[in-house]
């Protein structure tokens, strides 16, 4: 008989950001937690020609959103790329999550997520009576992800 699958854990991923900018090397970043990402469109039935055609221009601009968030040290690359979009054109960038194997450590999952921005930049809230970990939290926005097959998880 053959080994059943092991449950996946979901405290083993990893994250890469790429930019298609070319002072932007890809990077790899230590998070320790992720919410849930979505894929979603609208149900409604369109039936016109017109409301077809706004329906697929619409798509372009349709995003959904995905919270990462990590502990806090002296990297400020994320709110520094956030502020660089608030002042400027989106620096849209290419999200890879993996999802590893509990006994290997190699990728089991992988998902990456298209166009993504800084929609918000939260950070650390301080406690004198504290000595908590100091974490930054950053929502994204993208446009479209897929669920990549084991040939296309780097």
């Amino acid at each position: 008989m053959p080994d059943e699958p092991l449950p996946l854990l979901n405290n083993r991923f990893t994250v890469n950001i790429d930019s298609s900018r070319p002072d932007c090397s890809r990077r790899n970043i230590a998070f320790s937690s992720i919410s849930a990402m979505r894929s979603s469109r609208s149900t409604s039935i369109r039936s016109s020609l017109m409301l077809k055609l706004f329906d697929i221009l619409r798509r372009n601009y349709t995003t959904n959103q995905i919270e990462l968030r990590r502990a806090l040290d002296t990297d400020h690359f994320f709110f520094d790329w956030h502020r660089a979009n608030l002042h400027r054109t989106l620096d849209l960038r290419t999200l890879t999550i993996c999802q590893l194997d509990q006994r290997t450590g190699k990728p089991v999952n992988c998902w990456r997520l298209y166009d993504c921005w800084i929609h918000t930049w939260l950070g650390p809230g301080f406690d004198a009576v504290s000595s908590d970990i100091t974490y930054e939290t950053i929502t994204l926005c993208y446009r479209s992800l897929n669920w990549l097959n084991n040939s296309h998880h780097t």
